[in-house]
């Protein structure tokens, strides 16, 4: 009886296969970075906007600051202030008129 050889066959990579496969991995990554990309903008916009609305904020703050800095610094308005204070204008500055006057201690 002859003896039976089984040849071994040489194993071949299919290219096909590998690169069907390759081409639909970096299909799935596409849109997955599409996805986490549009995200991460739409979280960016987001703060964006809450920075705008903060910052429109302060800006509407500091207005309205200046013009009550601008009321309290009025020359006229100080100019009353000191005469009803007792105080006597003298060339754009004030002085105290009369004689000084001693405050209440604490207690009294």
């Amino acid at each position: 009886m002859a003896k039976h050889v089984v040849k071994k066959k040489k194993r071949t990579i299919r290219w096909s296969g590998m690169i069907g496969f390759v081409f639909t991995i970096a299909i799935l990554a596409s849109f997955i970075t599409q996805t986490v990309v549009k995200t991460q903008n739409a979280k960016i916009t987001i703060e964006v906007q809450k920075a705008k609305q903060e910052m429109a904020s302060v800006n509407e703050d500091n207005e309205k600051l200046t013009t009550e800095i601008q009321k309290l610094t009025d020359f006229a308005r100080i100019s009353q202030t000191a005469q009803d204070a007792g105080l006597k204008e003298q060339q754009n500055t004030f002085k105290v008129q009369g004689e000084a006057t001693t405050t209440p201690e604490k207690g009294e």
